[in-house]
């Protein structure tokens, strides 16, 4: 079966799903806080200002996923079912748990989390 808005909303609802999601966010984390800042010459150039923004918005989102991961995951959850990594997978309903399955796998939730962190750091 294809998925549809209502495969992919039951998903983005479900708090499995959502647990997952939040457990790749806090995975990404760890590599987020790792990134030393971009080094600066003096005075910086205008690509090395951007650098700087960039890596700080990554930085501090990271920071507000660390503060209050369910929340974060949730806001991002609504989006993240329809990007590449989790539509593509078949989205199916597991009738005896009573609640939505996918074919997506951690390690393409944590791609399409890392691909989309820019985005949800308005860096």
């Amino acid at each position: 079966m294809a998925n549809n808005s209502f495969t992919q909303l039951k998903l983005a609802q479900d708090p499995y799903f959502q647990s997952r999601v939040k457990a790749q966010m806090l995975t990404y984390v760890g590599t987020i806080m790792d990134t030393p800042a971009p080094a600066q010459s003096a005075p910086p150039t205008d690509a090395e200002k951007a650098a700087l923004n960039t890596w700080t918005a990554r930085r501090n989102y990271a920071l507000a996923v660390i503060a209050n991961p369910d929340a974060e995951a949730a806001r991002i959850v609504g989006w993240l079912v329809y990007r590449t990594n989790v539509n593509s997978f078949e989205t199916s309903w597991d009738f005896i748990n009573d609640r939505p399955v996918t074919t997506s796998g951690d390690a393409d939730l944590l791609s399409q989390i890392r691909t989309d962190w820019n985005v949800y750091a308005r860096a």
